[in-house]
């Protein structure tokens, strides 16, 4: 205790600080380290934009366990998840080329009745690209009619990440 209190909205301002900018690599510990922090606290509960700036710093730094374990924390605590939240998710597992955790992700985002969008469906087609499975065009084509059944226009990105 440094002789003032500090309350949730400064602890998620720390951990967010932790993302860093262009230049700068993430900081996880220094985040999870603020985390713990605000679980100290007798007077802070994390809420979602606490595990929204938490995911997003294991998102940029690549950690996608760590991502998806904080998820499934929040669903824990009874705390809503999002499409945002999810692509943080997605995201870090498509770059890692963690196409089976990926397409895991993905399923228990639908499970819970969140509805994919444009930036999901592309992302989820980043993930094959990077992975590079023997089978990739059946993958991305599957990905593509469902993102057609459910109704989702591809925008610019989804047809680049197509052609790369």
């Amino acid at each position: 205790n440094h002789g003032f209190d500090i309350g949730r909205e400064t602890y998620n301002i720390l951990i967010r600080t932790c993302r860093s900018g262009r230049k700068e690599e993430p900081r996880p510990s220094r985040a999870e380290h603020w985390f713990n922090m605000l679980l100290s606290d007798p007077n802070c509960v994390p809420d979602f934009y606490t595990f929204t700036e938490l995911i997003n710093v294991y998102a940029k730094a690549l950690m996608p366990e760590k991502a998806n374990q904080s998820l499934k924390e929040m669903k824990h605590l009874k705390i809503k998840r999002d499409t945002i939240i999810y692509g943080s998710v997605l995201s870090a597992w498509a770059r890692t080329g963690n196409i089976e955790q990926m397409l895991r992700c993905f399923k228990d985002m639908e499970n819970e009745g969140i509805e994919a969008n444009v930036i999901i469906y592309t992302t989820l087609i980043n993930g094959f690209r990077i992975a590079k499975p023997p089978d990739i065009l059946n993958h991305v084509q599957d990905i593509w009619h469902h993102m057609k059944q459910k109704g989702v226009a591809p925008n610019v990105r989804t047809f680049n990440m197509l052609l790369r």
